[in-house]
């Protein structure tokens, strides 16, 4: 296994990468969560991607390490510095075999100077079993942000027709769930 760092905008990414940056271009923006991660809080210049690889070159596993602007580290009280861990994936195939904590370790001692911070659903154990050499973190300024954006998620499903709602439920089990937040 060989973890890879990318830069977010490069060009030589691999494909199922190219394909997860490009759907960003298209995240929903009626969604106010959504439009200030993506497009006010996050520095794509300054951002990364990671991917282990396997030996026979398959992408086994992959994480987002994106970076916090200036001035939103000092409007929530973050260190300088700061990451936000998203978008972390194991393929089906690789998962419950130690990846991504193998992953998420890695990014934890690369950039052990770095403030990284991550949100999880509550009820993800799979993710929360990911994340346990992360500790919880408090912040309320940050808290406050994620605790809006539960209550906009919960409008958001409750107003979708039922076949919708399964949908996504089915889709993302965790969604309706709080947020708690790590770092390192």
């Amino acid at each position: 296994m060989q973890i890879y760092e990318y830069n977010y905008y490069n060009t030589n990414l691999p494909e199922k990468l190219k394909q997860i940056v490009n759907n960003y271009k298209y995240i929903q923006s009626d969604r106010k969560y959504n439009f200030f991660i993506y497009n006010e809080l996050i520095n794509f210049d300054k951002s990364k991607i990671f991917a282990l690889i396997d030996k026979n070159n398959n992408m086994v596993s992959y994480s987002f390490l994106f970076k916090v602007k200036k001035n939103y580290e000092i409007k929530f009280n973050l260190p300088e510095n700061t990451f936000i861990i998203r978008e972390v994936e194991t393929f089906p195939e690789y998962r419950r075999k130690g990846y991504c904590k193998k992953l998420m370790n890695w990014i934890n001692n690369y950039y052990n100077k770095s403030f990284l911070f991550l949100e999880v659903n509550g009820t993800n154990t799979a993710a929360l079993k990911c994340y346990s050499f992360l500790k919880n973190y408090t912040n309320n300024k940050l808290q406050y942000f994620y605790d809006k954006f539960h209550i906009e998620t919960l409008q958001w499903i409750n107003n979708m027709n039922h076949s919708s709602k399964q949908t996504i439920l089915k889709q993302m089990p965790h969604i309706l769930s709080k947020f708690i937040l790590f770092s390192n």
